[in-house]
């Protein structure tokens, strides 16, 4: 389908299990949008989103998402929204130069990804993307928990956006596949105009999620 806003959704209680959704607009054409989850409660396993700019869009502050599984692939921004989306174990494909996660306003814990797995559209991905970057003032949170990457971010790991700061943009255990732990000494620890940000997760604030 070649417009944006392929698959709409304003439901509560969606499940959706094995579902392909391709956008067929092409690279580095605009806004791609693989699904608009304008819906509460949703469930999305073994599902394959693929675009390019904002492939997800998490749409109600109020709600709570959830991935298992799957594989979820684009550039800038590809996954963005509000509220609540727990990624657990989704494969998470990054094309070159671009944002993985651009959370807004989260519904208490924001973006949360555990035990995922960021893998490359292209051998020269590595070191050439960022985690994220903050779409709001004080509310964005992204935490990535037991991370294996087969492609890394660059080592500041997040990028600015509109001059805006997150609540919290984190990691904990983030490894290569090779099982090396990443350093994270030079994650960025500022954003907008000298907002603090903590980087490094502990193994307890790991474990509350």
């Amino acid at each position: 389908i070649g417009n944006s806003d392929v698959f709409i959704n304003s439901s509560t209680g969606l499940y959706i299990q094995g579902l392909t959704v391709k956008t067929s607009l092409g690279d580095k054409k605009g806004r791609d949008i693989a699904f608009q989850d304008r819906g509460n409660k949703t469930i999305m396993k073994d599902a394959c989103l693929w675009g390019y700019q904002d492939t997800y869009v998490s749409n109600g502050d109020k709600s709570k998402y959830y991935f298992e599984g799957g594989v979820l692939r684009g550039c800038t921004d590809f996954l963005c929204g509000k509220g609540d989306v727990y990624y657990n174990r989704v494969t998470l494909r990054q094309v070159k130069g671009g944002y993985l996660a651009v959370p807004s306003v989260a519904k208490k814990y924001g973006y949360i990804f555990e035990s995922c797995k960021i893998i490359g559209d292209t051998e020269d991905v590595n070191g050439n993307y960022t985690l994220g970057r903050p779409w709001g003032s004080g509310t964005p949170i992204a935490r990535f928990i037991n991370t294996e990457m087969e492609v890394a971010p660059s080592p500041i790991g997040w990028s600015e956006m509109s001059n805006g700061w997150p609540a919290q943009f984190a990691e904990y255990n983030s490894h290569l596949s090779s099982g090396t732990v990443v350093d994270l000494s030079l994650r960025k620890k500022t954003f907008g105009d000298g907002h603090a940000n903590n980087p490094v997760m502990t193994e307890e604030e790991a474990a509350e999620y």
